[in-house]
């Protein structure tokens, strides 16, 4: 056989197997949900169902992140969210209905409820809860997952 002839075979086969080659679960590309969302003025545990696997994320260098941006990226590469918490950076903690602040710095924090375990998460520097808190729980977040039929 000729050089070139096994080249164009062997090409022919790599590209058949590419085509052939089924999508992994994080390859494929879901819809994007709506997030409805409202504000609560202290968030206590007690709002952690006892469903679901809870991630937490916090955002780096006291940033303020878009988060229906962030939850609809996760959604689409699979991760089935059902619902979030974030409270954003602060420069200082203040209790509803009081003048006086702390004078130490906060990141944000987002605490994510996965419909099921899924240790891919990890990969976007989520990290599981261990504990239900938020430090500085005041004025927080809350997003529920809303998908189209």
């Amino acid at each position: 056989m000729k050089p070139s002839y096994l080249i164009s075979l062997s090409s022919l086969c790599l590209v058949g197997l590419i085509a052939c080659y089924p999508l992994s679960t994080r390859e494929r590309i879901r819809p994007e949900p709506t997030f409805t969302s409202y504000e609560v003025e202290t968030w206590v545990p007690e709002m952690l169902s006892d469903s679901g696997t809870y991630y937490r994320f916090q955002t780096p260098e006291f940033i303020d992140i878009d988060v229906p941006g962030k939850l609809g990226r996760l959604y689409s590469m699979g991760f089935q969210i059902t619902k979030a918490w974030y409270r954003q950076p602060l420069g200082g903690c203040r209790r509803p209905g009081t003048n006086g602040s702390t004078r130490t710095m906060y990141p944000g924090v987002l605490i994510v409820c996965l419909a099921k375990a899924d240790d891919d998460i990890y990969l976007y520097d989520f990290t599981e809860l261990q504990v239900k808190a938020i430090p500085c729980p005041y004025f927080v977040k809350v997003f529920i997952t809303q998908t189209g039929s």
